[in-house]
């Protein structure tokens, strides 16, 4: 039985058929290629994420910590997060500083892929970060505030029409952002203005908390930025939680609380 016709053979041969199937062939080995190439870049990552969900359960057995799996015991950390999409705890450390309580957690949230393209807001132009997240919990009366880092060059990028520059280089790292009404504060150090923005909700309160010594920590990187509310020390690393990252990042946010007055000669933190 003949399957193609004359007048079909001709047609195929005006149509360049053979080089068309082969073409055809081509493009469904490269999709094939790309999918695989993207199966295999998601189980690596899911291998890395599983060898370091062991490693940091170890970890906190052998130090007296204790790790928790999902968001369970993250308390309002989604609200207090939302300005970050699809913000979610993967799993968390707690433990104590210097007597101080502390928890570690290992988050993610969505990031943009493109920059300048108007789809920006869809799903598929955003992708999942890793955020490694510390809190201090303070005894005492704190006033809400949070110091946090400028873009110096942004303004100056975007005018040159670098604005992918912009999105890549001078993005402000992700931070707890204050939930609620903020006003701007300034310390009148011309350089620590420059470099850092404060906002709080007393300003008068958080100017008083802005000491020379807090301002000299910052100048010279000696506390990450953070964010203080409802006696909470709030710091944010834009990597994966790792066991041998939470005690420098602790460290560094508990000697944030120090410069900040905690604990004070006379046994009261600053209010």
């Amino acid at each position: 039985m003949q399957l193609i016709g004359d007048g079909t053979r001709a047609y195929m041969e005006d149509y360049n058929y053979p080089d068309r199937v082969a073409d055809a062939g081509a493009l469904i080995l490269l999709s094939g290629g790309v999918t695989a190439v993207l199966g295999t870049a998601a189980s690596v990552t899911a291998i890395g994420d599983r060898r370091r969900c062991t490693r940091l359960h170890a970890w906190a057995g052998a130090n007296g910590w204790r790790c928790v799996e999902g968001q369970a015991g993250a308390g309002d950390w989604p609200r207090r997060f939302r300005h970050l999409r699809g913000f979610a705890v993967r799993r968390y450390v707690a433990g104590e500083v210097s007597g101080l309580a502390v928890v570690a957690a290992e988050c993610t949230h969505l990031v943009r892929t493109a920059a300048g393209t108007g789809k920006a807001d869809r799903a598929h132009d955003r992708r999942p970060a890793a955020l490694s997240v510390f809190v201090i919990r303070l005894p005492g009366a704190w006033p809400d505030i949070a110091v946090t880092g400028r873009e110096p060059h942004a303004r100056l990028l975007e005018r040159m029409g670098r604005r992918q520059a912009v999105v890549t280089a001078c993005r402000r790292e992700p931070h707890a952002r204050l939930v609620g009404r903020r006003q701007a504060v300034t310390t009148g150090d011309g350089e620590f203005d420059g470099r850092f923005r404060v906002e709080a909700f007393d300003p008068s309160a958080a100017a008083a908390l802005l000491t020379a010594p807090v301002v000299a920590a910052h100048l010279s990187d000696e506390v990450p930025l953070w964010t203080l509310q409802a006696g909470e020390l709030v710091s944010i690393e834009p990597r994966p939680l790792r066991p041998e990252n939470v005690l420098p990042a602790a460290q560094r946010l508990h000697r944030t609380a120090v410069v900040l007055g905690h604990p004070r000669d006379d046994g009261h933190p600053r209010g």
